[in-house]
């Protein structure tokens, strides 16, 4: 891959990130109504997915719901899970990235 490849796969993941972390932030809450508080943390895919999927950390399965837009999935896992679930490959390739709770 040549450099000016690399510069233009990195610019282009740094835009789709500050994209999903703005859409976090902006479109609202993320909770879905459910109870949140430092117990839970959340989960959401850095980009519209046409499909939801489970995650299965530690033996249970935890579903993923679409946000209010239905365009991104959003995971609600234990804090004690969190370790795992960012040692996932999509957390670690960016599909996922951590969302905030507010």
């Amino acid at each position: 891959m040549s450099v000016k490849k690399v510069l233009k796969f990195k610019s282009g993941k740094k835009a789709s990130d500050t994209e999903a972390k703005k859409a976090v932030t902006v479109e609202g809450k993320i909770t879905k109504g459910k109870p949140s508080g430092p117990q839970w943390s959340y989960y959401v895919s850095a980009k519209p997915e046409p499909v939801g999927w489970d995650m299965i950390l530690s033996g249970s399965k935890y579903r993923g719901m679409y946000d209010g837009d239905n365009q991104r999935v959003v995971w609600r896992i234990p804090s004690e899970l969190s370790n795992k679930m960012e040692a996932h490959v999509f957390f670690v390739q960016g599909r996922i990235i951590k969302g905030v709770d507010e």
